[in-house]
């Protein structure tokens, strides 16, 4: 019985394309999970530096306030502390909501979870965290990380939902928008025409770093599998930083006129 050449070399083709296909698609998968997860650890570190910041400042508030002469003292030194805070924290909110095509943002982060395919599902979220430091997959901690996942995704959900991570771009949308304004119209740009929003204020900013950390909390567990902890900044100096207040920043005024040089001899 005679078999036409072409009816085996063309299934075969079709075949080899289709393996082609896969394999394409699950290392463009692969890759894009690699920088979602690089860029985890991104925004982790600038939100941990925003909480850094808003911890020493108020620390220095207390300061100022316990010192009796410096609590009534009026001096421009007060007013840079102050803008510089809240210049710095207003573009560290900023940069967490910038859609630009070449920025790392919270918000961004968000937004490529939310294209096509899935990043987060149940199978990676369980296979993640059941090899974890293990050879072999640890058959103890599969049904712990079921219900860790039913928590977040809604119980059986094979993966996380587009819509609750639009939910979430949502919600840090808003707990930011009064700051992005404010950075956009004040600080990144002087703009031309007075603008009619209210001003952010220190509830805001401490509302927003609220949201940021909840949502650090739950991508980092979804994308990484480890949970970050309540940001603690005051646990993470392995100094005492408040030490250089405990001694005068000038020299009196005798000691400063003997240390100065003295003129040259004239010729």
């Amino acid at each position: 019985m005679r078999c036409h050449l072409s009816r085996v070399v063309v299934p075969l083709l079709e075949s080899e394309i289709l393996m082609s296909s896969q394999n394409q698609a699950e290392e463009f998968r692969a890759a894009r999970i690699g920088k979602v997860t690089e860029w985890i650890d991104i925004i982790h570190g600038e939100i941990q530096d925003l909480f850094l910041h808003h911890y020493i400042f108020w620390e220095l508030q207390k300061i100022i306030e316990n010192n009796e002469k410096l609590s009534t003292a009026h001096n421009h030194f007060f007013v840079w502390i102050g803008n510089s805070f809240v210049y710095s924290s207003s573009m560290f909110v900023r940069r967490q909501t910038d859609s630009r095509r070449d920025a790392i943002s919270f918000r961004k982060l968000l937004e490529e979870l939310c294209r096509p395919p899935h990043l987060i599902t149940r199978e990676d979220f369980v296979n993640r965290g059941a090899f974890r430091g293990a050879r072999h997959l640890n058959r103890v901690k599969v049904p712990s990380l079921e219900r860790e996942f039913d928590e977040i995704a809604g119980e059986g959900a094979p993966y996380l939902q587009r819509a609750q991570i639009r939910a979430d771009i949502g919600t840090l949308m808003e707990s930011a928008r009064s700051i992005e304004d404010y950075a956009n119209h004040h600080i990144a740009h002087y703009a031309a025409r007075p603008y009619d929003f209210a001003l952010p204020t220190f509830a805001d900013l401490d509302k927003c770093m609220k949201v940021l950390e909840e949502l650090l909390q739950k991508y980092y567990f979804l994308i990484k599998g480890t949970r970050v902890q309540d940001i603690d900044v005051e646990s993470t100096f392995m100094y005492d930083w408040k030490e250089i207040f405990a001694f005068p920043w000038l020299k009196d005024e005798k000691e400063r006129r003997t240390e100065q040089p003295s003129a040259p001899n004239s010729q």
